[in-house]
């Protein structure tokens, strides 16, 4: 075992004391308690890369609220959309230099991509025809 797993491995275990200590938030906590072994690290590794982005956990910490609900996660990138829908967060407070365009990078087309198929309709709304006479109008009111 190297040095890098060994300092993981007791990273991952003050993690997990953490949430026994109950020092994150409840949807946090809750969520952490119904994974698996194998899938609470794979949730610390993630959450880990994103928290080495930033100055502070604080910003993670409160999009989790949100991102924890989904079905299926894919924390990273679902940290990214929250980002990019929060029009107050403070890109140059919360990451460290370079950060964000590391995620950027890694998700802008992605998310530009989702964000089309889900807002962006393919085909132009047709616009109603309107009768050509309205004094012909056959409406009750």
């Amino acid at each position: 075992m190297n040095i890098f797993s060994s300092i993981e491995t007791l990273d991952f275990s003050v993690f997990c004391e953490e949430h026994e200590l109950r020092l994150y938030p409840n949807w946090m906590l809750r969520y952490f308690d119904d994974l698996t072994l194998k899938e609470q690290w794979a949730y610390f590794l993630e959450y880990r890369s994103i928290s080495n982005l930033l100055y502070k956990e604080d910003y993670l910490i409160d999009q989790l609220k949100w991102i924890l609900k989904g079905s299926k996660i894919d924390l990273a990138f679902d940290f990214y959309v929250q980002l990019m829908f929060d029009p107050e967060a403070d890109m140059d407070e919360l990451f460290k230099p370079g950060s964000l365009e590391t995620l950027y990078e890694k998700f802008n087309d992605r998310f530009n991509l989702e964000y089309a198929e889900c807002f962006i309709p393919e085909e132009p709304l047709a616009t109603p025809e309107l009768p050509l006479d309205f004094s012909t109008d056959s409406l009750p009111f």
